[in-house]
């Protein structure tokens, strides 16, 4: 149970770590992808801490928690939907290079962090599977990331910017309804 804390713990903080640079420079070059992933790491590391906290509760009440868990989850969802709406209305290119730099160190924090909680992958425990399902979706859209940002570098365009927010919200989408099928089984 020491070790499931410590190695939580580190997810948090490397969560946190990476949610203040993404969202800065998502803010510096006014990029959609890298904000609604901005929130994510923030969510994560909700996630996180709420699952720590309530790690050794009774059954009965982890469902709650888990529900508690999935509201926060689609958090990230209603972000993106937002700044998609904004970003088609003010069309703004984000600078290619830094979105793809971001995006590759956004790519390593979420790497590490799955490989350390993928002991949760089949977990019965459905908080800790959760935030490795969050961890494994984010690796995903840090590949979309950086994929949004070599296409910009050849077109300047802000597509690939919309198209990657509007992934990270399917993907967090699907990974709810994971979550919510699996509590319905028990």
């Amino acid at each position: 149970m020491q070790r499931d804390t410590k190695i939580i713990s580190l997810v948090i903080s490397l969560n946190l770590f990476y949610f203040f640079i993404e969202y800065y420079f998502a803010q510096k070059i006014s990029s959609v992808s890298l904000f609604a992933d901005s929130i994510d790491f923030l969510e994560d590391a909700s996630s996180n801490c709420i699952a720590l906290l309530f790690m050794n509760i009774a059954i009965i009440y982890r469902r709650y928690v888990t529900y508690l868990l999935l509201s926060i989850f689609i958090l990230p969802a209603f972000g993106a939907i937002l700044l998609i709406i904004q970003k088609i209305n003010t069309p703004l290119v984000p600078e290619p290079f830094t979105l793809t730099y971001i995006a590759l160190g956004a790519l390593l924090v979420n790497l590490i962090c799955s490989v350390l909680l993928s002991k949760y992958k089949n977990a019965s425990n459905t908080l800790l599977k959760l935030i490795y399902f969050s961890a494994r979706n984010d690796v995903l859209s840090n590949l979309a990331i950086i994929s949004a940002g070599l296409i910009t570098i050849i077109y300047s365009s802000q597509l690939p910017d919309l198209v990657v927010g509007t992934f990270i919200l399917i993907i967090n989408l699907f990974a709810i309804r994971e979550i919510v099928k699996d509590l319905n089984k028990k």
